[in-house]
């Protein structure tokens, strides 16, 4: 933690600056262990200090979560629920903006399970491991529910109990990237993909299929077999009601800003 010393002109005495400063401080050492000072003999002048402002959480989601020590919690912004590690522990490692989800079956539940109406988004970065990035589906054939997967290296893909399996992009960029998932009660299905190379949507209409009695999860708490999980989140959101094509655009437009304001670049 950096420290911050001011000093009076007049009479010369130095007074440390103690709590948390209300403004954010760029460019020290990662392990903050070097101290700043404000020690001058020139005159003194207004000092400035301007708040953040808050992200404001989506309106048509029941959660929306920003993940990494910046957001310092895993509770969401809107009623503060909560993401809770599964069965075989979060497995996650948190960054400055991001969670980064590691190992067999690691992740995060939800409050809030697999409805016939459903939306979830992510802002994450892929690495090269083959990993489950969401959903309700667990390893076995013919299995209710659906799941969100990498399998190679720059891959997206949907798998669900009743439908098609599509592969959403085929050429995932490495950086982060938005990715939106919403299914309605009728079988209409939106699949968004955006990022730094541009945006493209798949967009279907096929029977709805067996709903899984289990929470939306991030990462594979549910199928936690054969995928070995690598990836970073730094936001996650859900809903209980379908998003259509032009509405998860938007969503992705205001998450650009989002991202912008924690150093996460979308475009």
């Amino acid at each position: 933690m950096a420290r911050f010393y001011f000093e009076n002109t007049v009479s010369g005495d130095t007074f440390e600056l103690t709590g948390t400063p209300p403004f954010d401080v760029e460019g020290l050492l990662p392990n903050g262990t070097y101290t700043v000072s404000a020690l001058s003999d020139a005159a003194p002048t207004q000092l400035v200090i301007e708040t953040a402002t808050p992200s404001v959480a989506e309106a048509d989601m029941d959660a929306h979560w920003l993940l990494g020590t910046d957001a310092g919690s895993l509770s969401d912004l809107k009623t503060g629920s909560l993401l809770t590690p599964g069965p075989a522990g979060a497995g996650a490692t948190f960054e400055p903006n991001a969670v980064r989800i590691q190992g067999l079956g690691a992740g995060y539940v939800s409050e809030f399970d697999e409805t016939a109406d459903f939306t979830l988004c992510m802002v994450m970065q892929r690495t090269n491991v083959p990993s489950i990035l969401g959903g309700t589906r667990v390893p076995a054939n013919g299995s209710a529910g659906w799941t969100a997967f990498t399998i190679s290296d720059n891959d997206l893909n949907i798998t669900r109990n009743g439908g098609s399996s599509p592969t959403v992009d085929a050429n995932l960029p490495s950086g982060y990237f938005f990715f939106g998932a919403s299914i309605s009660a009728a079988g209409d299905c939106v699949y968004f993909r955006g990022g730094q190379d541009g945006s493209q949507v798949s967009t279907l209409s096929e029977a709805r299929g067996a709903l899984a009695a289990l929470p939306q999860a991030l990462g594979g708490v549910h199928y936690n077999t054969l995928f070995n999980n690598d990836f970073k989140c730094a936001e996650f959101m859900v809903s209980t009601s379908f998003t259509n094509a032009t509405q998860m655009g938007e969503i992705y437009q205001r998450s650009i800003t989002r991202m912008a304001d924690r150093s996460i670049s979308l475009t």
